[in-house]
C-alpha cells in the first residue's frame, strides 16, 4: 500500500529498503518484479497502522466493520475497535531515482 500525502511525501506499510538490499528484494518478491519505482527518502516517521476494524454487535460481542483501514496514532476514538495488521510510516523528502 502506498498513499501520496503531498508532493514529496506519502504513507506506506512497506518499509524503505537500503540500496544494498534492492537486488535481493527484486529477486525474492514476485510483486516487485511486475512493477516497482525507486525513490530516495530523506526521513520516515511513524504514522499509524493498517487495521481490521470492528464495531459492537447486537447479538455478538464484535462485528467486522472494515479491512486494512488506516488508523492514525492520534485517532484515539478508533483504537479500541482496531486490530492492527501492519505499521504505516510517512515518508518525507521523496525523490525519484532514474534507472
Amino acid at each position: 500500500m502506498f498513499e501520496r500525502t503531498g508532493l514529496d511525501s506519502g504513507r506506506t506499510n512497506a518499509p524503505p529498503t537500503c540500496w544494498y538490499c534492492i537486488p535481493k528484494a527484486l529477486e525474492e518478491c514476485p510483486m516487485l518484479r511486475d512493477d516497482f519505482s525507486l525513490y530516495t527518502v530523506a526521513m520516515a516517521t511513524p504514522a499509524g497502522v493498517l487495521a481490521d476494524m470492528y464495531r459492537p454487535g447486537i447479538l455478538r460481542g464484535l462485528e467486522p466493520a472494515g479491512h486494512n483501514v488506516f488508523v492514525a496514532w492520534d485517532d484515539y476514538q478508533h483504537h479500541r475497535y482496531a486490530l492492527a495488521a501492519a505499521q504505516v510510516v510517512e515518508l518525507h523528502g521523496m525523490q525519484p531515482v532514474c534507472p
